[in-house]
Protein backbone atom coordinates (compact mmCIF):
# COMPACT_ATOMS: atom_id res chain seq x y z
CA UNK A 1 0.00 0.00 0.00
CA UNK A 2 2.91 2.36 0.66
CA UNK A 3 3.95 1.90 -2.96
CA UNK A 4 0.46 3.04 -4.06
CA UNK A 5 0.75 6.23 -1.99
CA UNK A 6 4.19 6.95 -3.44
CA UNK A 7 2.93 6.29 -6.98
CA UNK A 8 -0.02 8.64 -6.43
CA UNK A 9 2.38 11.34 -5.21
CA UNK A 10 4.55 10.90 -8.33
CA UNK A 11 1.47 11.11 -10.56
CA UNK A 12 0.26 14.25 -8.77
CA UNK A 13 3.67 15.87 -9.17
CA UNK A 14 3.62 15.09 -12.88
CA UNK A 15 0.20 16.78 -13.15
CA UNK A 16 1.54 20.02 -11.73
CA UNK A 17 2.98 20.78 -15.16
CA UNK A 18 -0.35 20.22 -16.95
CA UNK A 19 -2.28 23.13 -18.40
CA UNK A 20 -5.51 23.87 -16.57
CA UNK A 21 -8.89 24.30 -18.25
CA UNK A 22 -7.72 24.08 -21.87
CA UNK A 23 -10.59 23.07 -24.11
CA UNK A 24 -9.96 19.74 -25.82
CA UNK A 25 -10.40 19.82 -29.56
CA UNK A 26 -10.77 17.10 -32.16
CA UNK A 27 -11.72 13.62 -30.94
CA UNK A 28 -13.87 14.00 -27.81
CA UNK A 29 -13.57 10.27 -27.03
CA UNK A 30 -10.30 10.66 -25.16
CA UNK A 31 -9.52 8.87 -21.95
CA UNK A 32 -10.22 10.73 -18.73
CA UNK A 33 -8.11 10.33 -15.59
CA UNK A 34 -9.78 10.85 -12.20
CA UNK A 35 -7.81 11.14 -8.93
CA UNK A 36 -8.83 11.88 -5.36
CA UNK A 37 -6.96 14.49 -3.30
CA UNK A 38 -7.63 13.05 0.20
CA UNK A 39 -7.53 16.65 1.45
CA UNK A 40 -8.14 16.96 5.20
CA UNK A 41 -10.20 20.13 4.84
CA UNK A 42 -12.05 19.61 1.57
CA UNK A 43 -11.64 16.39 -0.40
CA UNK A 44 -11.93 16.70 -4.18
CA UNK A 45 -11.72 14.82 -7.46
CA UNK A 46 -9.14 15.97 -10.00
CA UNK A 47 -10.12 15.30 -13.62
CA UNK A 48 -7.85 15.35 -16.69
CA UNK A 49 -8.18 14.62 -20.39
CA UNK A 50 -5.47 12.32 -21.69
CA UNK A 51 -4.58 13.48 -25.18
CA UNK A 52 -3.39 11.17 -27.96
CA UNK A 53 0.21 12.09 -27.13
CA UNK A 54 -0.44 11.13 -23.44
CA UNK A 55 -0.21 14.70 -22.15
CA UNK A 56 -2.92 15.76 -19.72
CA UNK A 57 -5.25 18.75 -19.72
CA UNK A 58 -7.24 19.56 -16.59
CA UNK A 59 -11.00 19.58 -17.25
CA UNK A 60 -13.03 22.73 -16.76
CA UNK A 61 -14.50 22.71 -13.26
CA UNK A 62 -11.79 20.44 -11.85
CA UNK A 63 -11.23 19.95 -8.96
CA UNK A 64 -14.76 18.73 -8.18
CA UNK A 65 -15.45 19.02 -4.43
CA UNK A 66 -16.77 15.85 -2.77
CA UNK A 67 -18.47 17.53 0.18
CA UNK A 68 -16.38 15.35 2.49
CA UNK A 69 -12.88 15.19 3.91
CA UNK A 70 -9.80 13.01 3.68
CA UNK A 71 -7.77 11.57 6.52
CA UNK A 72 -4.31 12.45 7.81
CA UNK A 73 -1.19 10.33 7.56
CA UNK A 74 1.37 12.68 9.12
CA UNK A 75 4.06 10.00 9.30
CA UNK A 76 3.62 9.06 5.62
CA UNK A 77 3.77 5.44 6.72
CA UNK A 78 1.41 2.51 6.60
CA UNK A 79 -1.68 3.50 8.49
CA UNK A 80 -4.77 5.64 7.92
CA UNK A 81 -4.64 5.82 4.15
CA UNK A 82 -3.85 2.17 3.46
CA UNK A 83 -6.59 1.60 0.95
CA UNK A 84 -7.43 0.34 -2.48
CA UNK A 85 -10.02 1.56 -4.98
CA UNK A 86 -10.83 4.94 -3.45
CA UNK A 87 -12.74 5.77 -6.64
CA UNK A 88 -15.25 3.71 -8.58
CA UNK A 89 -16.74 4.34 -11.99
CA UNK A 90 -19.93 2.27 -12.12
CA UNK A 91 -20.18 -0.51 -14.67
CA UNK A 92 -22.68 1.52 -16.72
CA UNK A 93 -20.19 4.45 -16.74
CA UNK A 94 -22.87 6.86 -15.46
CA UNK A 95 -21.49 7.58 -11.98
CA UNK A 96 -18.22 8.09 -10.13
CA UNK A 97 -18.16 7.21 -6.41
CA UNK A 98 -15.46 8.40 -4.00
CA UNK A 99 -14.66 7.56 -0.37
CA UNK A 100 -14.28 10.36 2.17
CA UNK A 101 -12.47 8.66 5.08
CA UNK A 102 -12.28 11.78 7.26
CA UNK A 103 -16.03 12.43 7.20
CA UNK A 104 -17.28 8.81 7.04
CA UNK A 105 -19.20 9.15 3.81
CA UNK A 106 -19.30 8.35 0.10
CA UNK A 107 -19.67 10.99 -2.61
CA UNK A 108 -21.52 10.20 -5.83
CA UNK A 109 -21.11 12.18 -9.04
CA UNK A 110 -23.02 11.95 -12.32
CA UNK A 111 -20.52 11.69 -15.19
CA UNK A 112 -21.62 14.03 -17.96
CA UNK A 113 -20.43 14.10 -21.55
CA UNK A 114 -16.75 15.06 -21.82
CA UNK A 115 -16.14 13.72 -18.30
CA UNK A 116 -17.52 16.66 -16.32
CA UNK A 117 -18.74 15.64 -12.85
CA UNK A 118 -21.87 16.82 -11.03
CA UNK A 119 -22.70 15.86 -7.45
CA UNK A 120 -25.99 13.95 -7.22
CA UNK A 121 -28.78 15.08 -4.88
CA UNK A 122 -28.14 13.96 -1.31
CA UNK A 123 -24.41 13.32 -1.82
CA UNK A 124 -22.34 12.58 0.19
CA UNK A 125 -24.03 9.52 1.73
CA UNK A 126 -23.16 7.81 5.02
CA UNK A 127 -20.70 4.94 4.63
CA UNK A 128 -22.45 3.12 7.53
CA UNK A 129 -19.12 2.93 9.35
CA UNK A 130 -15.98 4.87 10.11
CA UNK A 131 -13.18 5.72 7.67
CA UNK A 132 -14.34 4.27 4.35
CA UNK A 133 -11.18 3.43 2.42
CA UNK A 134 -12.23 1.21 -0.49
CA UNK A 135 -15.23 0.82 -2.75
CA UNK A 136 -16.18 -1.79 -5.34
CA UNK A 137 -19.07 -3.01 -7.43
CA UNK A 138 -20.43 -6.46 -8.25
CA UNK A 139 -23.60 -6.51 -10.31
CA UNK A 140 -26.19 -4.24 -8.72
CA UNK A 141 -24.33 -3.93 -5.43
CA UNK A 142 -21.78 -1.40 -4.17
CA UNK A 143 -19.39 -2.68 -1.47
CA UNK A 144 -17.66 -0.33 0.98
CA UNK A 145 -14.78 -1.15 3.34
CA UNK A 146 -14.91 0.94 6.52
CA UNK A 147 -11.49 0.66 8.12
CA UNK A 148 -12.46 2.31 11.43
CA UNK A 149 -9.33 4.42 11.68
CA UNK A 150 -9.68 7.05 14.33
CA UNK A 151 -7.38 10.02 14.65
CA UNK A 152 -9.27 11.35 17.67
CA UNK A 153 -9.57 9.82 21.12
CA UNK A 154 -13.37 9.93 21.41
CA UNK A 155 -14.18 7.05 19.02
CA UNK A 156 -11.75 4.29 19.92
CA UNK A 157 -14.45 1.61 20.16
CA UNK A 158 -15.37 1.51 16.48
CA UNK A 159 -15.09 -1.77 14.57
CA UNK A 160 -14.05 -2.17 10.91
CA UNK A 161 -16.81 -3.43 8.62
CA UNK A 162 -17.88 -4.29 5.11
CA UNK A 163 -21.20 -2.78 4.05
CA UNK A 164 -23.39 -3.25 0.98
CA UNK A 165 -25.40 -0.59 -0.87
CA UNK A 166 -27.51 -0.31 -3.99
CA UNK A 167 -27.34 2.67 -6.32
CA UNK A 168 -30.58 3.91 -7.87
CA UNK A 169 -30.91 5.42 -11.35
CA UNK A 170 -30.47 8.95 -10.00
CA UNK A 171 -27.20 7.99 -8.26
CA UNK A 172 -28.47 7.86 -4.68
CA UNK A 173 -26.88 5.21 -2.45
CA UNK A 174 -29.17 3.02 -0.34
CA UNK A 175 -27.84 0.85 2.49
CA UNK A 176 -28.93 -2.78 2.19
CA UNK A 177 -30.53 -3.66 5.57
CA UNK A 178 -28.60 -6.22 7.63
CA UNK A 179 -25.70 -6.19 5.15
CA UNK A 180 -23.01 -4.81 7.44
CA UNK A 181 -20.43 -7.43 8.43
CA UNK A 182 -18.10 -6.46 11.26
CA UNK A 183 -14.53 -7.73 11.27
CA UNK A 184 -11.60 -7.57 13.67
CA UNK A 185 -9.61 -4.45 14.50
CA UNK A 186 -6.46 -4.16 12.39
CA UNK A 187 -7.82 -6.29 9.58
Amino acid sequence: MKTCSILLLVILLAFSSCKKNDVPTGNMNRDIVYLETNDLNQNAILAYWQKDDSTLIQLAGSPFLTGGTGIANPMQALGPDDDDNQLLITSNKNFLLAVNPGSNNISVFKIHEAGILESVDGSPFSSEGQSPVSIGQNGDYIYVVNKAVDTTSDKQNTIPNYTIFTLDQSGRLHHVPNSTVETTKGS
